[in-house]
């Protein structure tokens, strides 16, 4: 209540009033006072010098007090006056109101100052008003002095009693306050009434502001209090309609800005000027394993988020310095480690640390570089393997020119006609994994029978086969529908692989099912296996895990590699586990 506006505009406004009514009061009673007085002197003061002209000379000549005492009483019976004649050394030589014997008694009257005034000669009239002890009351007393032919006689002196003013006073006094009561109330009314109006004004300015603050907007509402607070109004209102396109604008920037982000392949993390995360995309929310969405996202601290100081240091780097930083940066994972560039450019850099944006953007080079590595290891292996028959073949020649013997050229030849085979499956491995990987394979799909492409295969193989003595069974009893040359390949890679590497009088199993709406492919052998820690690896481009036994059972180091790229073609899947005592079990999942 004391700090609402209209107590702090009705309280000084009643005080004012309050003091501007009772100095009114006062100065109007003063000046009311002072002129009735002087009306009232002025009256006397013709009064006296009337009766002063008729007054006997010889009865102050002859003193005669009897005389002097009947005039007196003379004069009050006609005015109603106290009167009192004075001689010129201040002895009463009659009093209309004190008794002939008492007169004698009286005071001396020469210090009187209505007296005073008159001795000095310095008027011809004098009066003071002064409290009477003897009366009890306040007196007006005005003399004039007796003169004739110039020479002082006595004075004349009327007393007045100021009874009568000072009641018709009061009696104003009391209309006054009631007039004075009545216009502070009206007054009062009044300004409440315009503080309460103006308090109603204000407020709802006031809910306007906050309704504009709040991007809502106000209504156009006017009380028509005033021009001033119409056009405050007409202000408001343009501002809101201003605030509310600038609003619109900002709101369709973010969201595009926001969309814009969330659409980019790379990770997209915005911060402010205290490394708060303001905004991640999806991307960013995946790369650091966080269980939040870029909708979903808390304001945090960018450690918090991204479990790494690198970041923190790079973000106020930026600040410090106000331009671009990039870096590099190795993030240890649970499932696999990543390596990062991070690029964080300044958005904003202002004053006040709240308002600076900086953005992050990070992009995963973990793959790139593993696909650099991949290809440098690829282009060293192929080098490798090239190499091979080659220095072989060039061995084979020399040997052919220096030994003229005919079977050691029968031998020569035949080791020549394997390095050339070599050569010839290594460089059609390579040309088919190049097909596979270029994406220009055209899928058409096909009903076969999946029994009879293995038995294919089998024919094809069959030297193999019978050398290591190697029992196939085979369960393929299903229609598949697929790409047959794609199948035939992958199939033929793991049987020959299984061949190759199986024991001799091994076993090989083949089986086809359907199963959760897709096709299982198994081929299952018994043969030297492979480690748990070398299976992730054995799909990778002339990975060995023993660098002789590939060379030795006559393989390129590419058959598992073309059958993963093949399977991925078929928008499939290829596992590898433990097979028949020991043996491995590839198993190839297509879709229907």
């Amino acid at each position: 209540m004391f700090r609402s506006l209209r107590f702090k505009l009705s309280l000084p406004l009643f005080i004012a009033i309050l003091v501007i009514a009772v100095a009114v009061s006062v100065i109007i009673l003063r000046n009311f006072k002072a002129f009735y007085i002087d009306s009232l002197v002025e009256q006397e003061s013709h009064v006296l010098q009337y009766f002063t002209a008729t007054f006997s000379d010889t009865l102050l000549t002859q003193r005669d007090t009897r005389a002097v005492e009947r005039y007196a009483l003379f004069v009050d019976s006609t005015l109603r006056r106290r009167v009192t004649i004075v001689d010129t050394g201040g002895i009463v030589l009659g009093d209309s109101r004190v008794a002939p014997d008492s007169v004698v008694f009286l005071e001396n009257h020469r210090t009187r100052p209505e007296i005073i005034g008159l001795q000095q000669g310095t008027t011809a009239f004098d009066y003071e008003v002064r409290y009477s002890h003897t009366l009890n009351q306040r007196m007006l007393y005005a003399a004039v002095p007796i003169i004739r032919q110039k020479v002082l006689l006595g004075y004349l002196r009327f007393s007045l009693p100021l009874r009568e003013i000072e009641g018709y006073l009061r009696s104003q006094v009391m209309t006054l306050l009631l007039f004075i009561a009545g216009a502070f109330f009206f007054l009062g009314f009044t300004v409440y009434f315009f503080s309460r109006r103006i308090q109603d004004v204000v407020r709802e300015i006031g809910e306007n502001a906050r309704l504009i603050e709040s991007g809502k907007g106000g209504e156009r509402v006017h009380f028509g209090f005033s021009n001033e607070t119409d056009r405050l109004y007409d202000f408001l209102d343009d501002t809101a309609d201003r605030l509310r396109l600038l609003i619109h604008d900002i709101v369709s920037q973010r969201e595009e800005f926001r969309a814009l982000l969330r659409s980019v392949s790379e990770a997209v993390v915005a911060v402010d000027g205290r490394l708060d995360v303001v905004f991640a995309n999806d991307n960013a929310c995946r790369l650091f394993d966080s269980t939040y969405t870029s909708d979903t996202l808390p304001p945090m601290w960018l450690t918090g988020f991204t479990h790494h100081p690198a970041f923190q240091n790079q973000g106020d780097e930026v600040i410090r310095l106000g331009r671009r930083s990039e870096q590099m940066v190795a993030l240890k994972g649970v499932t696999r480690d990543i390596e990062l560039k991070s690029v964080c450019i300044p958005l904003i850099t202002d004053q006040e640390p709240k308002s600076n944006r900086l953005l992050f953007t990070l992009v995963d080079l973990t793959e790139e570089k593993r696909l650099a590595r991949a290809k440098a290891d690829f282009v060293e292996a192929a080098s490798h393997e090239l190499r091979t028959p080659l220095t072989v073949l060039k061995g084979y020649v020399e040997m052919i020119e220096e030994m003229p013997d005919e079977a050691t050229r029968r031998m020569s030849y035949g080791k020549m006609r394997h390095s050339v085979q070599r050569l010839e499956n290594l460089i059609h491995d390579l040309l088919q994994l190049s097909y596979l990987e270029s994406g220009k394979v055209a899928l058409q799909l096909d009903t076969f029978s999946l029994e009879q492409t293995v038995n294919e295969i089998i024919n094809d193989v069959k030297p193999l086969i019978d050398d290591k003595k190697i029992e196939l069974s085979v369960d393929c009893r299903l229609p598949l529908n697929s790409v047959p040359e794609l199948i035939y390949i992958a199939l033929y890679n793991l049987i020959t692989n299984a061949i190759k590497y199986n024991r001799p009088a091994g076993r090989i199993e083949i089986t086809g099912v359907r199963s959760n709406g897709a096709y299982d492919i198994t081929v299952r052998d018994s043969g030297i296996g492979i480690p748990s820690e070398f299976r992730e690896h054995v799909f990778e481009r002339f990975f060995r895990i023993e660098k002789h036994r590939s060379r030795d059972t006559g393989g390129t180091g590419l058959g598992l590699a073309i059958v993963k790229h093949i399977v991925q073609v078929l928008k499939g899947t290829i596992k590898v586990s433990d097979g028949l005592s020991g043996g491995t079990v590839f198993t190839i999942t297509l879709p229907q």
